[in-house]
């Protein structure tokens, strides 16, 4: 699913008591797992919504003509620089970390926002236009702090008989995915949600909705087998 893919959700609870009963442990289990299920669900919408949005930018007859034009500048179609527009009133209006538009030989042909991290995405591009499927780009901390994560999604001629390319649309975890989770406070007091990524042997914490105007380290890290 894409949002094992992209990020887990983490939900910890502690419980207040006097005597542990079964039923108290069964009925707080119950409580925690209703909360992940919750904000899973909560993230899995904003994953499909973006793919909804690659799905869009790719269709594009802007899109299609850019990469035409990279193929075969002969062509007459429409060149690089007339599609870049298109890319910035993506990555404006939906608030995308970057948006990038690549050939079907990997090389980028427009983009907005973070060039840094054209590097990492090859894999993915090559992987979208191979299969002609959507493929999730999943979190990753990046060198600058930024965790990102994305979707690629093929473009196809106008006949849908080859794929010509793919766009790439990223986020930043922080910035966009810590803000969708409901606050569970006053509903369920005891309990606590928050989204980390792996990163090796250990996992990064990313954000809480709880976290409202506390000071968290950028870089909160836990071993893996790390049970405490």
């Amino acid at each position: 699913m894409l949002i094992a893919a992209v990020v887990a959700i983490v939900v910890a609870g502690t419980i207040e008591y006097r005597f542990f009963t079964k039923q108290l442990a069964a009925a707080q289990t119950g409580a925690l797992l209703s909360a992940a299920e919750l904000q899973s669900n909560i993230v899995r919408r904003h994953l499909e919504d973006r793919r909804a949005d690659a799905l869009l930018l790719s269709s594009r007859e802007r899109v299609r003509a850019a990469l035409a034009s990279a193929e075969d500048p002969a062509s007459g179609a429409l060149a690089a620089a007339g599609v870049q527009d298109l890319l910035a009133a993506t990555h404006r209006v939906y608030g995308y970390h970057a948006v990038q538009l690549f050939d079907p030989n990997v090389g980028l042909v427009a983009g907005v926002g973070d060039e840094e991290r054209v590097a990492r995405k090859p894999a993915y591009v090559r992987q979208a236009i191979a299969t002609g499927q959507a493929v999730v780009i999943p979190a990753r901390l990046e060198v600058d702090g930024i965790i990102e994560y994305g979707i690629v999604y093929p473009v196809f001629s106008a006949d849908g008989a080859r794929v010509t390319g793919a766009v790439a649309l990223t986020n930043d975890a922080r910035a966009m995915l810590v803000p969708l989770l409901v606050p569970l406070r006053g509903r369920m007091t005891t309990v606590s949600t928050a989204i980390v990524v792996r990163d090796g042997e250990e996992v990064v914490y990313v954000g809480s909705a709880e976290d409202g105007n506390r000071v968290v380290p950028p870089d909160l890290r836990f071993a893996v087998t790390d049970r405490a």
